[in-house]
């Protein structure tokens, strides 16, 4: 097995939603670059679905070569012999599946490269220009993998920070072994304000000027190596992220799970989404008087948490 290295940086998503930049002919530029943005994953022809989506990728190359990232290669590598690890070209409910196999892999930097049988795709041009803070970039992938056919999902936003993988601690006993290693060995990566999913793993960061590509999507790096912010998001932290970001603020009442809670009353507070608590969910006035401008959500649980009380959802509404 080779080792395969590249001067990309890996793109750490920052789970922060906030308007996408606008850029001109970016439909353009995604209706070229579509293409070339593959799924990974595994076939096997007595299962249901035979078809299963691991992550992204993206033909760079020779047109056969697809790089993505190391841990979405490597969770297909337990493969009996009627299973096998496959890309998926094309777009729709009946998708090229092409046969493939590992041949080179980075797994410092979680990076692997795959190879394709078959006729060569388009390829995606690697950058290797500097990138800047504040620069226009989007993403391309699969986000909910393949359940309703390969259907590509794209985010914009820019690049929000550019900054080391791992950050020195307090103590040494908060560091892992993967830690350690990262801070003798430095590496940057870019935090960017576009939202993305597990199945967006392996998924091409790219420059909307050139349309070249500037990174890869990771957030597993992010969990091992950063101190996150956010630990093994949960549903609902997905869902508030996906309607509100930084400079944001959202009304929650008091009565809710109290995860939830702190999730609300700490965490979301360091990534710039400020949020009211209803003492009283069963009051309307309140809830109306705590909605401002940038109020983009209400939260409740149908049966509150830990008074036991339901939500009158059409009066709050």
């Amino acid at each position: 097995m080779k080792h395969f290295s590249h001067s990309l940086f890996v793109a750490i998503l920052g789970f922060l939603a906030a308007p996408c930049c606008s850029a001109l002919d970016l439909p353009d530029l995604v209706e070229r670059l579509r293409p070339s943005v593959v799924g990974v994953g595994t076939y096997e022809a007595l299962r249901a679905p035979r078809n299963v989506l691991g992550g992204t990728g993206f033909i760079v190359g020779n047109g056969r070569q697809v790089i993505t990232n190391y841990h979405v290669a490597h969770a297909q590598e337990d493969l009996t012999e009627k299973t096998q690890l496959v890309v998926f070209l094309g777009r729709g409910r009946n998708p090229d599946v092409r046969p493939a196999k590992l041949v080179a892999e980075d797994r410092f930097h979680d990076l692997a490269l795959l190879e394709i049988e078959g006729a060569p795709g388009p390829a995606l041009v690697l950058s290797d220009a500097l990138v800047r803070e504040g620069e226009a970039i989007a993403l391309i992938g699969y986000p909910i993998g393949a359940i309703l056919g390969l259907y590509p999902s794209t985010n914009a936003g820019i690049v929000s920070s550019i900054s080391p993988i791992a950050m020195p601690q307090a103590s040494t006993q908060t560091l892992s072994a993967e830690q350690i290693r990262r801070l003798r060995e430095p590496f940057e990566v870019f935090q960017l304000d576009a939202i993305a999913y597990p199945g967006n793993s392996g998924s091409p960061v790219f420059d909307l000027k050139s349309g070249q590509v500037i990174g890869v999507v990771n957030s597993v790096l992010a969990r091992q190596s950063k101190e996150g912010l956010l630990k093994d998001p949960s549903a609902i932290t997905y869902a508030v992220l996906n309607i509100a970001g930084a400079g944001d603020h959202i009304v929650s009442s008091s009565s809710i799970y109290g995860g939830t809670y702190n999730l609300f009353k700490y965490t979301l507070g360091k990534l710039g989404i400020e949020v009211t608590f209803v003492e009283d969910q069963d009051d309307a006035e309140e809830w109306a008087a705590a909605v401002r401008p940038n109020t983009k959500l209400f939260f409740a649980e149908t049966i509150g948490n830990p008074k036991i009380n339901i939500l009158d959802t059409e009066k709050v509404a």
